[in-house]
């Protein structure tokens, strides 16, 4: 008999003479893997065995451990078939091909009957890390700049996508190997389309040509705003001839403009352009797990190659809700899904299997049940997960209410709980080391860390809307809030030092790899975007002293404004040059105030070719910084 092994982080034990597989204790604030903690080798007489496999998406994240994919597809498969089945979730978060693969192969010892596969989301950010100006090997960073060399930024995208194909055809393959005949079920997955905005600089080398992006970007962004949608068009197909297609930032604002003419078939065009041009290859800032076409087609090839049945959730999504664009109906943030979403995919998956009634039938039967404190967590959850990982987007405000006034309406409860997040933020320590924290444990409103307890920012644009809607929810509870801020963070008369991540007000608006550190490892603030932000906790009674040492290119206007109030224009040059500027009192608010430096966007202080360094093996940034903050002080006058 051959020796039992792991599945996953799931161990061999014996029990009773019977072979058990048992996994670690669950953390008090949860881990990457489903929580079922044991799972019997032999299968009982009679049950069906379903292995369920896939990423974040497929664990049911933000609604997990109450609610996964694996068991409301169990619990369906149970109501419409005559014989029983068992579900067993193999799920992860932040699931690479590989390791699946491997935990697929480990599951054969459990004798499944079928295996399902929902997976395809961490593609596009998990498996090409070597090809990036920023892996930590200075082999992988010649090897980029010799692609670089080639052909510039479509060289090293394309590098990327043939990677990509490669480690998933590999890895699928290997799976195919390895389970033979057994029956494998595929979803083919979706993202938010309509919602979700994949903010990104261009690459552009030519300095006049990236003053003219940002220029005609700012025209387009306006004219969006303003729902001028063929001003905005025109724009946007002048941004597409200057970055050739390599910028995401330009198909989304093509994708609005053209949604905004009801042309929802050319937008829905534009949208897939716009994640599909999002490598990783050639990132600024972090960007979001979404499957995009060259996903769809390998599964779609290996499928066919496999005879695996495939499971096309975009075509379906847009059946069921009756749009061509898919968006927060079907979604928590990016690629998660909402209960209904949930329901929906796992219904096709129960359709698929039992081959005997259509997946409408299915998911138009009642939607699985959760206590209303869970349902509410999981919306505050994906109301921090939206500030954490979307940019400064048009949508992003309206999708932040969107989640917190569905926890709002779920469960009134929850206020409680936001305001314990407001404060465990604004004490700077880490969360479990607070007392809203742990108010929040013996609570009925549990954040696990998958919710967003794990953060080294003050959140400030989180904290602003959960502020502005307990204004009318509970305006009790929204009185607290500026004052908690001013307890822990207010300015009095030492200077505080906004020039660090903890301040920022768009803290995924730099370069991605600054924002992965656990501290603050580099010397200054890099701004890769034209506006650079801070907030500033202060007050209404003085006036505030700033102090700036910064630099950018000599020659450029510089507008330092409060809340949208110009203060100061300080000449800065190429050397680091100090400045003292006065906040006058009468555009404070109470509370929080925005602090933004605008720089011109012809100011780029990048002035070295990055295949120059990347041949000697160093780091190098491909997208432009208009300017260097070493120090940014303030106090109170």
């Amino acid at each position: 008999m051959t020796k039992p092994t792991p599945i996953s982080i799931w161990q061999p034990q014996t029990r009773n003479g019977k072979p058990i597989f048992v996994r670690p204790p669950v953390p008090a604030y949860g881990d990457h893997h489903a929580s079922r903690m044991e799972i019997p080798a032999d299968k009982t007489k009679g049950i069906r065995r379903v292995c369920f496999f896939g990423e974040s998406v497929a664990a049911g994240y933000l609604f997990a451990p109450h609610l996964t994919c694996a068991r409301v597809l169990e619990d369906q498969l149970n109501y419409m078939a005559d014989e029983p089945y068992e579900v067993i979730d193999f799920s992860r978060t932040n699931e690479t091909l590989g390791s699946m693969a491997e935990t697929v192969a480990a599951s054969l010892q459990l004798q499944p009957d079928i295996i399902v596969l929902y997976g395809g989301n961490n593609w596009n950010l998990l498996e090409t890390p070597r090809i990036s100006p920023y892996f930590p090997d200075p082999e992988a960073r010649k090897s980029f700049g010799a692609i670089w060399a080639e052909g510039g930024v479509t060289s090293v995208m394309e590098a990327a996508i043939h990677q990509q194909v490669l480690g998933a055809e590999a890895a699928l393959q290997v799976i195919a190997d390895t389970v033979g005949e057994l029956p494998v079920y595929v979803l083919l997955p979706e993202v938010n389309l309509a919602d979700w905005a994949a903010l990104q600089p261009p690459i552009l080398a030519d300095t006049a040509q990236r003053t003219r992006w940002y220029t005609l970007f700012e025209a387009a962004a306006t004219n969006l705003a303003a729902q001028n949608a063929r001003a905005c068009l025109d724009q946007a197909l002048k941004l597409l001839a200057v970055d050739e297609g390599t910028c995401p930032t330009t198909y989304r604002l093509i994708g609005d403009a053209w949604l905004l003419l009801g042309e929802s078939e050319k937008a829905l065009r534009a949208y897939r352009a716009e994640v599909d041009s999002e490598s990783y290859a050639s990132l600024c800032f972090l960007g979001s797990p979404r499957a995009g076409t060259l996903t769809r087609k390998v599964l779609t090839r290996m499928c066919r190659e496999n005879k695996w049945p495939l499971i096309d959730l975009p075509a379906i999504f847009a059946e069921h809700t009756g749009e061509a664009v898919t968006g927060r109906r079907l979604f928590l943030d990016y690629c998660h899904h909402t209960l209904e979403g949930i329901h929906l995919a796992m219904a096709t998956v129960t359709a698929m299997i039992l081959d005997d009634s259509p997946w409408f039938t299915i998911a138009s039967a009642p939607m699985p049940e959760i206590p209303p404190e869970i349902e509410a967590v999981t919306w505050l959850g994906a109301a921090v997960h939206t500030a954490h990982r979307l940019p400064d987007v048009p949508r992003r405000k309206e999708l932040l209410d969107h989640a917190l006034i569905n926890a709002l309406q779920t469960s009134f409860g929850i206020t409680e709980t936001m305001v314990d997040l407001v404060e465990a933020r604004a004490t700077g320590l880490p969360a479990v080391l607070t007392e809203a924290q742990e108010r929040n444990f013996q609570g009925p409103y549990r954040l696990l860390m998958q919710h967003g307890w794990k953060y080294n920012h003050l959140d400030i644009v989180l904290i602003e809307r959960i502020a502005a809607l307990l204004k009318d929810a509970a305006p009790a509870l929204a009185e607290r809030i500026p004052n908690i801020l001013l307890h822990h963070r207010g300015l009095g008369s030492e200077p505080e030092e906004l020039a660090h991540p903890f301040y920022l007000w768009e803290p995924l608006m730099q370069f991605y790899p600054e924002i992965m550190q656990s501290a603050r490892e580099t010397t200054c603030i890099r701004c890769p975007w034209p506006r650079t932000s801070f907030a500033l906790i202060c007050p209404t009674t003085r006036d505030v002293n700033l102090k700036l040492v910064a630099r950018q290119s000599a020659g450029f206007p510089t507008d330092v404004r409060v809340n949208g109030h110009s203060v100061a224009t300080p000449e800065l040059c190429e050397s680091w040059t100090r400045h003292r500027i006065r906040v006058p009192r009468c555009v404070l608010n109470h509370g929080i105030n925005k602090l933004t430096i605008v720089w011109s966007p012809k100011s780029m202080l990048n002035t070295e070719p990055p295949e120059e360094r990347l041949q000697k093996g160093d780091e190098a940034h491909l997208h432009p910084i208009f300017g260097e903050i070493f120090s940014l002080t303030a106090r109170l006058d």
